[in-house]
């Protein structure tokens, strides 16, 4: 009887501490990975030059779709942006800086 106690106190404790760290490396794996994401979005703006502006608006999008969905999907990074803010960077990159559509429009 003390012998099934023990192994069933041993069990659980192996069960439990097992399953926590399975859960901590799983967790730390997933902020290595958004923080190596996240260094290579500002990356991919820093060498396109994108204004503070966009890159404000980039960046807002991206923390209020991180609140949402819990992830980023950096494999079609510009694809995922919305329409507007997709345009204006897309301008950005075809135009350059100096380029300005409120002349235009």
């Amino acid at each position: 009887m003390l012998f099934s106690f023990l192994f069933l106190v041993w069990y659980y404790f192996h069960l439990f501490f097992g399953n926590m760290q399975t859960y901590l490396q799983s967790k730390t794996a997933r902020s290595t990975e958004m923080r190596v994401k996240e260094r290579e979005r500002e990356h991919w703006m820093a060498f396109y030059t994108i204004p503070q502006h966009l890159k404000k608006r980039i960046r807002e999008y991206r923390k209020d779709q991180w609140q949402e969905n819990i992830g980023i999907n950096m494999d079609n990074f510009l694809l995922s942006l919305p329409r507007d803010i997709r345009t204006d960077t897309k301008r950005y990159l075809c135009f350059g800086p100096g380029y300005s559509w409120s002349a235009i429009l």
